[in-house]
């Protein structure tokens, strides 16, 4: 509160609604959510593709490039902790199987290099 603020009443009530501005046009909201979904899509489609650890570096570069142009080290900070998270978190903490791609079938010799293949 600034000094040159008029006292609070305390025992007066609290407000606690909010005004929502939902006046964006359907269109717009439509064509975000396409592109949500686009992504997620897309997300699965190269999972099963190339697998999981290639994809997620993949699509944090790729999402971080198109939808806000943010610059190349940065987003290869993120897709190298992204990864190294999930790589981890998934080796060695929860010890889940990693799901076979098509690529990894296609190639089984890539799958000595990179576990999720």
């Amino acid at each position: 509160r600034r000094p040159d603020e008029a006292p609070l009443d305390e025992d007066a009530p609290m407000h606690m609604d909010m005004i929502a501005d939902d006046s964006l046009p359907r269109s717009m909201v439509l064509r975000r959510a396409a592109n949500f979904f686009g992504w997620v899509g897309g997300f699965m489609v190269s999972l099963a593709l190339i697998g999981f650890l290639p994809t997620v570096p993949l699509f944090v570069m790729s999402y971080m490039w198109v939808e806000n142009r943010e610059r190349l080290s940065l987003r290869l900070q993120m897709a190298f902790g992204i990864t190294f998270f999930t790589w981890f978190m998934f080796e060695f903490i929860l010890g889940i199987r990693w799901p076979s791609s098509l690529l990894g079938d296609l190639v089984p010799a890539l799958r000595a290099l990179i576990p999720s293949m």
